[in-house]
């Protein structure tokens, strides 16, 4: 049996989906099955089971053909890829990886809504995610699974050194800062530190996330005089000590489901909104 995941991006950029598919890939490795990952559009492959197309579609296509077959079990991690099933009905099992809005949140193109039915499961990470998908598009409940979001819980957490000031109540929030209704996190807090500061409350929000909306939430800020009280640190490598020293992590948005991002912060017994 071989296992081949088809990726959109996983490597290149971050996000609770290229998380998602980095935990399935080291349980792939670490339970010894034979796997290889065709990523789309990332650039970089970190081993030589991972071939990296940089956006070449014939390359994308050629791969496909090359490392599949009557026995290929494909794992397609993103939507957009379904458009594809058409041309690999021949392999022993299509399963898709549905994460939330890109499937429910939008209106799919004919050739993607055709590949989403014509899976033989759907692995979706939430009920939520599940009984969208089974009003949106009926799909047959049997075909659904549940494959909820994972993280690795270590024996035991590495204590880092606070990056805030301990005298300020803060408050964090981890995103993509593309434009989208998933912004509406920040602009929900931005409405609300000026009420808590009524209360004589310290407040700062940090926000982590780079985004093609960045330099917009930059000037919001400035414009409502918050720059005091809201930094926008842009992509961090290593999250994990904003995550351990923040007093609450928020992630209000009526378009993002129960990521990973929500997981890590839980990790250090963090209250979440």
């Amino acid at each position: 049996m071989h296992i081949l995941c088809l990726s959109l991006s996983t490597f290149d950029k971050i996000g609770g989906i290229q998380t998602f598919n980095k935990y399935f890939y080291k349980a792939l490795n670490e339970n010894k099955l034979s796997y290889n990952v065709i990523s789309l559009h990332d650039k970089n492959a970190p081993n030589k089971l991972i071939l990296a197309c940089n956006s070449n579609y014939f390359k994308f296509i050629y791969l496909l053909f090359k490392y599949s077959n009557s026995e290929t079990i494909i794992i397609w991690q993103h939507i957009s890829l379904a458009a594809f099933l058409k041309l690999f009905r021949k392999t022993k099992k299509n399963i898709i990886t549905l994460y939330g809005t890109e499937v429910w949140g939008k209106n799919l193109s004919f050739l993607k809504k055709i590949g989403l039915v014509n899976m033989d499961y759907h692995w979706s990470i939430s009920n939520y995610t599940a009984d969208q998908i089974f009003l949106k598009y009926n799909i047959p409940k049997e075909k659904i699974k549940i494959f909820p979001c994972c993280i690795d819980i270590p024996r035991k957490l590495r204590l880092s050194k606070n990056p805030y000031n301990s005298k300020e109540v803060n408050i964090l929030s981890i995103l993509r800062l593309d434009k989208s209704g998933k912004l509406n996190a920040i602009y929900d807090m931005l409405k609300a530190i000026p009420i808590l500061q009524k209360k004589s409350l310290k407040i700062h929000y940090t926000i982590i996330g780079d985004g093609n909306y960045k330099s917009e939430i930059n000037k919001d800020i400035r414009n409502n005089n918050l720059q005091d009280n809201v930094s926008v640190l842009g992509y961090v490598n290593e999250t994990s000590s904003y995550l351990e020293h923040c007093d609450i992590f928020t992630l209000t948005s009526p378009l993002e489901g129960f990521g990973i991002v929500y997981l890590e912060a839980m990790l250090y017994q963090k209250p979440c909104i």
